[in-house]
């Protein structure tokens, strides 16, 4: 189906989230999983669609390029099963399946730009995080561009 932002149940830019510009500390993220200092994460609700953003930016304190990268956890995920990720944008985006025991990247989903797409993953017992994000390092893929959002769902 056709992407279309909007319309989630659950807005990650609602709180503490924000979409990320450049000059912004990427330590701030509230969930930048770890990719920080000190590990954070937000709750993934399973059937409930996620409205996100993963903004490339350039990093206030470092001066580097960053890509935001945004990790849900959710404990039945760790139990292991099947499950279906859907996920969609403007950009190409992609949903990683990170084993945080391991520290590996186990699976990968690689979604088309403009399109809703969904990709069935069977998961092994483990501590998994799903992190969503725009696929590649596009500087013009900033925060209020159109083409930073993505909308994202698991059953």
């Amino acid at each position: 189906a056709p992407y279309v932002a909007g319309g989630c149940d659950v807005d990650e830019n609602s709180g503490s989230c924000v979409c990320f510009v450049d000059g912004d500390d990427s330590e701030t993220d509230c969930n930048g999983g770890t990719n920080l200092l000190v590990p954070t994460y937000t709750d993934l609700n399973f059937g409930e669609s996620i409205c996100g953003t993963s903004s490339v930016f350039l990093d206030g304190p470092t001066g580097g390029t960053y890509r935001d990268l945004d990790w849900w956890v959710n404990p039945d995920l760790n139990v292991g099963g099947t499950f279906n990720f859907t996920i969609g944008a403007d950009s190409t985006c992609l949903i990683l399946m990170v084993n945080l025991d391991a520290g590996t990247v186990d699976f990968v989903a690689d979604h088309a730009a403009g399109f809703m797409n969904t990709t069935e993953i069977t998961l092994g017992a483990a501590n998994w995080s799903a992190v969503a994000t725009v696929s590649d390092w596009n500087t013009a893929w900033t925060c209020g561009s159109g083409l930073e959002t993505y909308t994202m769902q698991v059953d």
